[in-house]
């Protein structure tokens, strides 16, 4: 089972029919009340005639939806998209895929978390890499082969990091290719992205079993920890697990494995 349900009214639909969109999304909400086990994501266009943003805006009210994903965001539209959606006391989930954005992306994503999420409230952020390509003029597939560009694959996750925001990953574009998918992820993961974009359901288990820690890093998390404390009782700020050294600050990754295992072994069982 998904996290949650994107409703897209950007990228999915073509401009012509907009409108319609938001007409037979608004006649599909009439009378439906929040799912339970999954959050619901409205995700609007960024700009547009005023009559559409008051539509968009409109639909985002709306009691189902726990968050507004917004795209393209940079730093020339930033008040803009708070002054839009800001207001509506649901967290804002910015997509950065652009290169101005990227170049901004540490004072965006801050000035987003600030504004637009309450203190201690979920938040993440999301990687369009697909658009950020187009702009860049280079193969999506550069991300992943080139170490300068892979590089910037990590200074998203520390800009999300350090905005408090869980770093979201891209759309894997390739159909029928359950495979990629899952090796995709797994580099995602690696990097520290907490999950990915999916249009595909079949790829759904494979992704999600990528961003998992497995019962083995659970294991290791735990035995790790305890034996760290127990150094700490001796005097000791470090403790040696396996052949590798652990020291206090490995403490908050290792806690951080041991809680989400949890999460995600709590969700799975509903």
């Amino acid at each position: 089972r998904p996290d949650c349900l994107i409703f897209d009214l950007e990228d999915s639909i073509s401009s012509s029919h907009k409108e319609k969109a938001a007409e037979v999304l608004s006649g599909y909400l009439d009378g439906r009340g929040r799912p339970a086990l999954v959050e619901m994501i409205l995700r609007v266009n960024r700009g547009g005639a005023l009559e559409q943003r008051r539509r968009e805006r409109n639909l985002a009210s709306h009691e189902i939806f726990d968050a507004v994903m917004v795209p393209k965001v940079d730093s020339a539209n930033l008040a803009d998209a708070l002054d839009g959606f800001g207001a509506l006391g649901k967290p804002l989930l910015p997509i950065i895929e652009t290169a101005a954005a990227v170049n901004d992306q540490a004072r965006i994503l801050q000035t987003i978390r600030r504004e637009a999420n309450a203190p201690g409230e979920d938040g993440a952020a999301v990687l369009g890499l697909d658009d950020l390509a187009a702009d860049l003029r280079i193969a999506r597939d550069t991300f992943f082969d080139d170490a300068a560009y892979r590089a910037m694959l990590g200074s998203f996750v520390s800009a999300a990091r350090q905005a408090e925001l869980a770093p979201i990953g891209p759309v894997y574009n390739i159909a029928r290719d359950p495979n990629g998918a899952a090796e995709e992820a797994r580099q995602l993961a690696r990097l520290g992205f907490r999950g990915t974009l999916c249009v595909f359901p079949p790829y759904v288990r494979v992704i999600k079993e990528a961003f998992t820690p497995t019962a083995e890093a659970r294991r290791r998390a735990t035995a790790v920890r305890s034996e760290l404390e127990d150094a700490g009782r001796d005097g000791f700020g470090w403790a040696i697990h396996d052949g590798v050294k652990y020291d206090t600050a490995d403490v908050p990754y290792l806690d951080w494995v041991i809680a989400y295992a949890a999460v995600c072994q709590d969700r799975d069982s509903r």
